[in-house]
């Protein structure tokens, strides 16, 4: 079998597949995330796994080895991608906190009439206190949602290093805001 013939067998092979798996696959994806964009994205790559596992000719020996194979590949994925949400959401949190207690803070002598895009404004502002490697390790897991493990193959720092770097730049941000909106509010109660 040529080259050609053979990747056009492998493609129908895995459309079939795709066919005969996918739902039941998105269902047990998403009982498990209880979220259906995610339970896409953990199919989709049991599929990518298997595609490239058959690229290089290792075929399941059977439907029941090949079933139980999806099933373990989309498992994995979406215990990933619980556990990479879970450590977003607490960074998010811990940074939601932080920057309320900072506001909270700067507001201890009465209520601040300082607007919400003021406060965006003086965070956007704050950011450029930070260094490069700090800057870089927050925006790259707060605005693009990447694991500390992503970040470490983006930035070549170890996962330690890079959550290290997190911690920092989000305690030296909360600290800055804090400082720049004590300030604002100073200069309106002058």
């Amino acid at each position: 079998m040529d080259t050609k013939t053979a990747d056009q067998s492998r493609r129908e092979r895995l459309e079939d597949v795709i066919n005969a798996f996918e739902g039941s696959l998105l269902r047990y994806a998403a009982g498990i995330l209880g979220d259906h964009a995610l339970a896409q994205d953990a199919v989709q790559e049991a599929f990518v796994a298997l595609s490239s596992q058959w690229h290089g000719n290792n075929q399941p020996t059977s439907e029941d080895h090949l079933r139980n194979w999806l099933f373990k590949v989309v498992h994995n994925q979406a215990v990933s991608i619980l556990r990479n949400e879970k450590s977003r959401q607490r960074v998010h949190d811990a940074f939601a906190r932080e920057s309320d207690e900072a506001v909270d803070c700067a507001n201890a002598d009465g209520e601040s009439d300082i607007s919400r895009e003021t406060k965006l404004r003086v965070l956007m502002e704050s950011l450029d206190i930070l260094i490069p490697s700090r800057k870089q390790v927050l925006l790259l897991r707060l605005q693009q949602g990447l694991s500390h493990e992503s970040i470490s193959v983006v930035t070549g720092h170890s996962v330690s290093h890079c959550r290290k770097l997190l911690h920092e730049a989000v305690k030296l941000l909360n600290a800055e805001v804090a400082r720049r909106l004590n300030s604002e509010e100073g200069m309106r109660n002058e």
